[in-house]
Order: C-alpha cells, then sequence, then structure tokens
C-alpha cells in the first residue's frame, strides 16, 4: 500500500473522493434532513442540527475527508497536463480555498450537535450557510478553471465531459452570485449545486479511471 504510485491513488481519489462527498450531501440533506426547513431559517436549521442522530453526526465527518482526497487527486492530475498549468493551479488554488472553507463551516455546526445552548444556535447556523456559500462561490471558479485547462488537454469523451462540467459549473457560479443579493432563491441555489456536484462526481470518475491507466 505504501509504495502505491502517484497516479494510481490520484486516479482513486478523484474516484472515491467527489463521488462519497456528494452521496452524503444527498443523504444528509434530502433523505435524513428535513427537507421542509427553507436555508435561511436558521433557528429551524439549528434545531435540526442539534436533533441530529450519532449516525447523521458521524456521516457529517466525511464529506470534508473525502474532498481532501478529491483536492489531492486534483494535486496529481496537474502533472498529466501538457499545457495550461498555470491557469490550473490558479483553479487547484480555489478548489482549495473551497475545501477549506468545507471544513470550517462543517465545524461551526459541531458544538450545536454537542449540546450547545440553542440560544446561539441560530448565529452558529448563520455562519455556516456563510461561510458554505462564500466557500463554494470560489470553489466554483476553481472548478470551472480545472474543467477547461483539462479540457484543452483531451480529447473525445474526456474533453466534451470537462466542457459540460465547465457548463453546468458557470451556470451554478451565476445562481450563486445572485443568491448573495437575494436569499430568497438559496433554496434554488442549493439544488443547482447538488447537480453540479452529481455531475462532477460523474465526471471525475471518468478522470480518475484515465489517470489509474497511466499508473
Amino acid at each position: 500500500m505504501l509504495t502505491i504510485s502517484a497516479n494510481k491513488l490520484g486516479g482513486i481519489c478523484l474516484i472515491i473522493g467527489p463521488l462519497g462527498a456528494t452521496i452524503i450531501f444527498i443523504l444528509l440533506t434530502i433523505i435524513l434532513g428535513d427537507s421542509n426547513i427553507e436555508p435561511t431559517e436558521f433557528s429551524k436549521a439549528a434545531v435540526d442540527i442539534a436533533g441530529r442522530t450519532s449516525l447523521e453526526t458521524l456521516l457529517g465527518l466525511l464529506p470534508p475527508i473525502f474532498l481532501v482526497l478529491t483536492l489531492y487527486g486534483i494535486s496529481i492530475l496537474r502533472s498529466d497536463m501538457k499545457s495550461g498549468d498555470a491557469v490550473f493551479g490558479l483553479g487547484q488554488m480555489m478548489f482549495a480555498v473551497g475545501v477549506f472553507s468545507t471544513v470550517i463551516a462543517s465545524a461551526l455546526t459541531k458544538p450545536l450537535e454537542f449540546g450547545l445552548d440553542l440560544s446561539n444556535g441560530e448565529t452558529m447556523a448563520a455562519l455556516n450557510g456563510a461561510v458554505s456559500s462564500y466557500g463554494g462561490l470560489i470553489f466554483t471558479l476553481g472548478t470551472i478553471l480545472i474543467a477547461l485547462v483539462y479540457a484543452s488537454n483531451k480529447e473525445g469523451g474526456l474533453r466534451i465531459g470537462a466542457y459540460i462540467t465547465a457548463l453546468v459549473f458557470l451556470v451554478s457560479f451565476v445562481v450563486q452570485l445572485i443568491s448573495w443579493v437575494d436569499t430568497s432563491i438559496w433554496t434554488l441555489t442549493g439544488s443547482v449545486a447538488g447537480i453540479s456536484y452529481i455531475v462532477v462526481s460523474i465526471w471525475n470518475i471518468f478522470v480518475g479511471r484515465d489517470l489509474l491507466k497511466k499508473a
């Protein structure tokens, strides 16, 4: 295991990372979470978080870990690019900022799960939303840059997949920008983000497989 090549480990991380994070996201928000709570109803969100089961609490620890795996995979993927290294590096940095913001946002809600007085819950939930939203904006832009550079270095289905991913994330980026001045569309923003996560997860499976072939 310790002698695994960088390409092989990077490919595995690109396959597992986004897919794992997306599956947990769907589980926590759609299946296990209360879908009737609007994203801007921070007090209700705080109560919902505080009432999470042990299983939900443990599952909530996983998305940031999966995203770190993805970040490692992207760092290895960069060496496979023949051109566009500077733009890919910028995209990678933005992606990293998004990952770290997810870690911070996730940590902000943990005190509620630990039994923090719910009188502070609304503030904690609002901070979680703010950090997630801003980090998500940077994360989205970084993904667009990475996908465009990847597309310029590949042919066939891999190129098409990269352009589709970039387009979907561009739509998500625009919706996120609007949501900063109109919080009434936060529900729509979450739905668009969910679709973009599914798309990038599927694309990364093929990207990871391609990288594995070079292991």
